[in-house]
């Protein structure tokens, strides 16, 4: 399966290469026949020079473009070690993720129960009604008048 996979990849480059040679020639030509046209239109003389003019302006730009094709170097990624999908699941650990939120949320719910039930306690008893009360007020933040 591999080295079917690696046969695989190098008929893509081999591919690759082609075409980049084609678009090189491809561009070659451009240029070859742009700079035909040039010394036509530079050679037939026109009644009007701003028509020369304009036509020669349109063909040089053109053939600069397809010079730029030509020297444009196309870049061909190879790919070194083709993906493949792993066997087993590396991450994230979903069971562990679970257990540790699970013995995380415990642990901060077991000091808040038993903090809510001291203070239900200590609304029941008298005595302790009244400490809850002064503790009450000497902890808020509430602006004293």
């Amino acid at each position: 399966m591999n080295r079917l996979r690696s046969t695989f990849n190098e008929g893509k480059v081999s591919l690759r290469l082609v075409q980049k040679r084609l678009s090189k020639e491809e561009a070659h030509q451009r240029r070859d026949y742009f700079e035909q046209q040039i010394d036509v239109i530079a050679q037939r003389p026109f009644r009007d020079p701003f028509i020369q003019t304009a036509l020669m302006n349109g063909l040089v730009r053109q053939y600069e473009s397809a010079r730029m094709d030509e020297s444009r170097e196309n870049l061909v990624i190879q790919e070194v070690d083709p993906a493949i999908t792993p066997v087993k699941r590396a991450s994230p650990k979903r069971a562990m993720l679970v257990l540790i939120a699970g013995i995380g949320s415990f642990f901060l719910l077991i000091p808040f129960i038993f903090i809510r039930q001291a203070i239900s306690n200590a609304k029941k008893n008298p005595q302790d009604a009244v400490l809850f009360e002064q503790m009450k007020s000497a902890w808020s933040f509430s602006k004293k008048t």
